[in-house]
């Protein structure tokens, strides 16, 4: 039952990821570049998201024969002096030494450690029982974005599977 609703969920994300334009760089180039007073009023009247999430990439791609290496201090404070904050949780995310880190940001005005901590443990657990779960699958789930020629949407396709899974 947790493994049919684990592909349920995963194909709905992969859908919508994947019918993001461009992977979404439009939007960027478009929000802050656009010269066009009318595209910057419409974009800028978007509600504003409160939470941010950014996962960085993979940072363990230097070996030891590599002149570069990440520097280990930190690079400062990431929000303004006077405390404004564009949203009201920021979570980073990035591979490094092999490892997912996730570095959670928030006001103590607004939110309780505590709260952070249990959102964040819940985030982890998610993300362990879904890599757990797609471990376990041979392949998949299929979208139909995996067979654009072919013209089928998820309930046709997931048929089409069966099928071919009983021969």
């Amino acid at each position: 039952r947790e493994g049919a609703r684990l592909s349920a969920s995963l194909k709905v994300v992969q859908e919508r990821l994947r019918a993001v334009p461009n992977r979404g760089l439009g939007y960027g180039l478009l929000r802050y570049l656009a010269n066009d007073p009318e595209i910057v009023a419409w974009l800028e009247a978007l509600p504003h998201p409160e939470v941010s999430f950014n996962y960085l990439g993979r940072f363990d791609l230097f070996d030891e024969s590599s002149p570069f290496r990440l520097a280990k201090e930190s690079s400062g404070p990431i929000h303004s002096p006077r405390g404004l904050r564009r949203h009201l949780l920021e979570v980073q995310g990035q591979v490094s030494d092999g490892r997912l880190r996730m570095d959670w940001s928030y006001s103590e005005n607004i939110h309780r450690r505590e709260t952070i901590e249990r959102v964040a443990n819940r985030f982890m657990e998610t993300l362990r029982n879904l890599s757990k779960h797609c471990r376990s699958i041979a392949k998949g789930p299929y979208t139909p974005s995996d067979f654009p020629l072919a013209g089928l949407d998820q309930e046709r396709l997931d048929r089409v599977i069966r099928k071919l899974g009983k021969r």
